[in-house]
């Protein structure tokens, strides 16, 4: 009896090596993120990292420019593009990174800009120092407790408090700082309920002289 066998197929394959490279993290800031009418410029600092070390290249669409007869999309490959120029209008654009490594992986991000009118100010009527609301609006942690001038888009500022009988109780060069409700914001002598009078100078980027005077009530 003769029996016939088929041998088993068998194989062995190669060993291969497969590295993956890492995806880079693309990132920038703006040098303003908000600007005026009166300065539409713009740097962007390049924060982009790559966790493998790998060399990197850049891809920036930065919007149109300021040329209405060229509304295309500027794209350029500058590490950190300076001195960017943009149209003398007020608007929100938005700006995009794009970052390549030398084996080919993409990260991209992309942040807003803003350019204002040349000159915004807003003063408030009325504020209360010992104010116990909480709530306020942007949480905000002053809450009205202070009189503050917040103004953008300006060079310069100064801002004068006065009494009814014209005697200065506050002055400020600076629309970061406020009024508290004593004199000169030594918190010595508290300022009595009543009507004051303020009076705002403020200059612009492009030169232009601002002033605002009116009336603010401080409650107690």
């Amino acid at each position: 009896v003769s029996t016939n066998t088929t041998p088993a197929c068998s194989d062995v394959s190669d060993w291969m090596t497969i590295t993956a490279h890492a995806i880079p993290d693309a990132e920038f800031e703006a040098s303003p993120w908000v600007t005026t009418i009166a300065k539409p410029f713009f740097n962007f600092i390049n924060q982009s990292s790559s966790k493998d070390g790998s060399a990197m290249t850049y891809l920036w669409n930065l919007g149109p420019g300021p040329d209405p007869s060229r509304p295309e999309d500027r794209k350029v490959t500058d590490p950190n593009p300076t001195n960017i120029e943009y149209a003398g209008d007020t608007a929100q654009k938005q700006i995009w990174l794009y970052a390549t490594s030398e084996f080919g992986c993409i990260d991209s991000i992309s942040h807003p800009i803003r350019i204002d009118p040349d000159i915004t100010v807003f003063i408030p009527n009325a504020f209360r120092p010992g104010s116990k609301v909480t709530d306020c609006l942007d949480n905000d942690p002053n809450c009205n407790r202070v009189f503050k001038v917040v103004a953008n888009g300006h060079l310069s500022i100064e801002i004068f408090v006065y009494n009814r009988w014209g005697q200065m109780v506050w002055k400020s060069t600076s629309a970061s700082e406020s009024w508290d409700g004593t004199v000169l914001n030594k918190g010595v002598e508290l300022c009595p309920q009543e009507v004051y009078v303020y009076q705002v100078n403020a200059t612009s980027f492009s030169g232009k002289q601002y002033r605002y005077s009116g009336s603010i009530t401080l409650l107690r």
